[in-house]
Parts: structure tokens; C-alpha cells; sequence
């Protein structure tokens, strides 16, 4: 699409910046904390503001004499118009009290070029059908988006803000009588160590097949969702079918896809009890997406989707390692360093937890002991960097061993091993598991809670 119309500026806001900037150092400090030369629309506005910038951060004297003779010196002042032009815009600009609403002008033009340059690229790109439109559709809601975040979301907490910020927060856990300030996963012991999944976390849960991830992560939405807080699912492995079919067999607590149920007659109440889950899933807020292959971007645009549209305060992601390489030449390490980075940024531009599953080394199933420890995540040191909560599940019983390798029995039983907490104590916490429903459930509580004493004597 070719652009009929010019690009929009503010030729008269660029100009009362680089003024309010060569009035008061404090205007340029305000500046330089929203502002690159990228933003600006004249060639001549950005040398003149890199200028500033390189003289301010370089500690030299600012004022109209030293901005010209640097100008001269590096031999750009005759191309940004002379002497006459930077005196020009200190000498209309009234005053830098108002630098903010300059400031303000320039980005809002900044983002609106920025916003036709990507409609024009994706509108070319449609009507050539050079790119897959679900592809299209995700990188473009995702680089819409990310222009207006730095304008839209502050990132200074200033002192005072900072306090009632603490002090809001400190006062919901004295009101709520615990410190569990975050979505509940509905697995008590889990919940008293974590606090909660917690808004801008993100949650990385690992374990080897066919152990229990995506039967934790079904149980904590399960739990979420019962509780009144709707979830979404991104599940790549699994279908959303598959998934439903476990949802509805922990609802009901039957075993509906087992050999024994299936080949033998129904009874009334196990009718009335399917019967009844289907219409509990129909009013419960899960939302599965399963499409296989997801990108990174789809991802991200789709989360905020589903957060915006169906109040989402919670995202599950099944599973790291099977999110789409756009770039198949990428080493493994340093795509997973990606997609966590991806995670992490999504749950904070977001403000809600997400919590990811992830396989973990082969190595774990040659051990004698199985037990999960951070070196098992792939790629550990790279997720490990972004994660808040690392999660590795226990489950001897998994392998045909009888106990745990402090001697605890094993049937039944899992341990949830908190290998990572930036804002809390590490443990373990054991929980009970149905293998025939895919449910974890919580262990008869162990400890009193106080001294951080988790898992104890299980």
C-alpha cells in the first residue's frame, strides 16, 4: 500500500523539546527518559538532540553558546541549518514547565508514523498472500501494541508512589488475614509456600513424560476456574479435546477413558454424574487454545486477547519446548532463552501470572535418584534467568520405585519440588496423586506454618 498522504509530524512540538532541553538541564533529563531521536520526524531534530544528549551524559556545560560550538566542531551545524536555527528554538520555546506536553505531541506523532509504516507493510503483505494470515494477523496486533507501551504503561515509581503501592499491598494480606495475595492453585501446602501465582510471574513447571505436568497444570486451572477465576490453556501438545476429556474426568471423578469404564454398562449415577460435569464445564472459565505450531508472537497476542476479552487472570502453556522456531537455524538454548524472555515480558506487560511446563533432561530417567533439581531443566541456566518460580515434580512411582529416597511410600504420592523462588522460600511439598483422574490434591498439612519449615515429615 503506498502511503498517499504525508507521514504525521509536529514540527513546532520537535522544536519546543530541543528548546525546553537547552532552557533547563532537567527538561533534557525528562527527555532523555522518554525520548530517543528515533522519535523525532526531521533529520535536523535528531542531530541537534543526540547532541544534547552525547554533551549531558559526557558532563559538559549546556546552554546555546556550547550547543552551537559543538555543532561546529563535529561539522554538523551548517546541515541542521546554522547558528540561527538552535538559537531560533530557544528563543520561541516560552518556557520548559511544559516540556511534559511536548514530549507528550512528539510521541503520539512518533506512534502514529510507526502505526501507518506497519499498516502499509502488512497491507501489501495480505494482498500478495505472502505470509500465513494467522501469522500476519498475531505479529501485527503484536507490534500495534508495543508501540503505545512505553507511552501508556509508567515505569518510574516515584517514592511517594512506591509507599501507598507497599502500603496497599501490606494492607490486603493484614485484610485477607494471609499472605497469600495471588491466585490460589487450590493445593494448600502449595499455596502457603508461594504466596499464590501472583500478577507479572512467571512460573516454570518441569518433569519428565508422562509424570503429571500437564495433570498439575489442569488441576491448578480445575481449582482456579471452580473458585470463580477464569484461566486460559495455550496447550500445543495436546488437543483441546484431550484436555477436556481429563477436565471432565476430574469433575466427575470417574475414570471415563479407562478400559474397565468403557467395556462396562453405565449406571444411573454415573449418567447423572457426566451428565452433570458437562454442564459444569459449559459455566466453568477455561479457555483452551490448542493450536499446534504457535509462535512466540501468536502467543503474546493471543494471551492479551483472551485477557482483555474473557478476563483471563491466569495463563497455563503447555509446554516451552514446543512453541515454532521462526528461525530453524537458532540453537536450542538460545531459542528457549527467547521463549522464556517472551513468557516473562508477556506476564508483566499483562499483569497476570503465567506458568509454563517444560521437559527436563533425558539424564533424569538414568538416576538413581529422579528427584528434580535445577541442572534438569533444559536449557536451566537460560529459563532460570527469567523465571520466578522453578516447580520440579517427584513421582517415584512414575519409574516402579516404592519410595522416595528418604524411605516415604511412594503410591499415591507426589512431591512438588520448589527448586526457585526470587521472592520466597524454597521446599518441598507433598501432595496426593490419582493417576487414573490425572489429579493432584493436597496431603494432610504437615507443618505449622510460621518458620518456612515445608514438607517435614511427610
Amino acid at each position: 500500500m503506498t502511503l498517499t498522504k504525508p507521514l504525521p509530524f509536529s514540527t513546532e512540538a520537535e522544536n519546543a523539546v530541543l528548546g525546553a532541553c537547552m532552557l533547563s538541564e532537567s527538561a533534557l533529563m525528562i527527555a532523555a527518559e522518554k525520548l530517543t531521536s528515533e522519535h523525532f520526524y526531521h533529520e535536523t531534530h535528531r542531530i541537534i538532540f543526540d547532541t544534547l544528549l552525547g554533551m549531558y551524559r559526557s558532563g559538559q556545560a549546556l546552554d546555546i553558546v556550547t550547543v552551537v560550538q559543538k555543532l561546529h566542531n563535529t561539522g554538523q551545524l551548517d546541515s541542521i541549518g546554522g547558528a540561527a536555527r538552535v538559537m531560533a528554538m530557544q528563543r520561541n520555546t516560552p518556557t520548559a514547565a511544559n516540556v511534559e506536553h511536548y514530549i507528550a505531541i512528539v510521541l503520539e506523532k512518533s506512534i502514529s508514523r510507526e502505526l501507518a509504516t506497519i499498516c502499509a507493510t502488512y497491507h501489501e503483505a495480505a494482498l500478495n498472500e505472502t505470509l500465513d494470515p494467522l501469522q500476519m494477523m498475531a505479529e501485527f496486533q503484536d507490534q500495534a501494541l508495543k508501540l503505545g507501551s512505553g507511552l501508556l504503561t509508567p515505569t518510574l515509581h516515584k517514592p511517594l508512589q512506591l509507599a501507598g503501592e507497599v502500603f496497599a499491598h501490606v494492607e490486603a494480606m493484614l485484610e485477607a488475614g494471609s499472605h497469600v495475595t495471588g491466585t490460589p492453585s487450590g493445593i494448600s501446602d502449595l499455596d502457603f509456600m508461594l504466596g499464590g501465582f501472583k500478577p507479572s510471574e512467571l512460573t516454570i513447571i518441569g518433569a519428565r513424560p508422562s509424570v503429571g505436568k500437564s495433570a498439575l497444570m489442569l488441576t491448578m486451572a480445575n481449582n482456579m476456574a471452580q473458585s470463580g477465576v477464569p484461566v486460559a490453556i495455550f496447550s500445543i501438545e495436546m488437543s483441546a479435546k484431550a484436555l477436556g476429556t481429563r477436565l471432565l474426568k476430574i469433575i466427575t471423578g470417574l475414570d471415563l477413558d479407562s478400559y474397565k469404564f468403557l467395556s462396562s454398562p453405565r449406571s444411573e449415577n454415573e449418567a447423572d454424574r457426566i451428565i452433570a460435569g458437562v454442564k459444569q464445564m459449559q459455566n466453568l472459565g477455561i479457555y483452551i487454545d490448542d493450536k499446534p505450531n504457535l509462535s512466540a508472537a501468536e502467543f503474546a497476542a493471543k494471551a492479551r486477547r483472551y485477557v482483555s476479552e474473557f478476563g483471563c487472570k491466569v495463563v497455563f502453556c503447555d509446554y516451552l519446548q514446543k512453541f515454532q522456531k521462526t528461525n530453524v537455524r537458532q540453537e536450542e538454548r538460545h531459542f528457549i532463552t527467547d521463549i522464556a524472555r517472551m513468557l516473562k515480558n508477556t506476564a508483566k506487560m499483562l499483569d497476570v501470572p503465567i506458568a509454563a511446563l517444560s521437559q527436563l533432561k533425558r539424564e533424569v530417567d538414568s538416576r538413581a535418584d529422579k528427584k528434580p533439581i535445577m541442572s534438569d531443566f533444559m536449557e536451566s541456566g537460560n529459563i532460570e534467568a527469567e523465571a520466578d518460580v522453578m516447580i520440579g515434580i517427584d513421582r517415584p512411582e512414575r519409574y516402579k520405585d516404592a519410595t522416595f529416597t528418604d524411605g516415604t511410600p511412594a503410591e499415591g504420592r507426589a512431591k512438588l519440588c520448589v527448586l526457585k523462588h526470587r521472592n520466597g522460600t524454597i521446599g518441598e511439598v507433598m501432595v496426593r496423586y490419582k493417576k487414573e483422574l490425572t489429579l493432584f490434591h493436597d496431603n494432610v498439612p504437615s507443618y505449622s506454618a510460621g518458620e518456612g519449615d515445608y514438607g517435614a515429615g511427610f
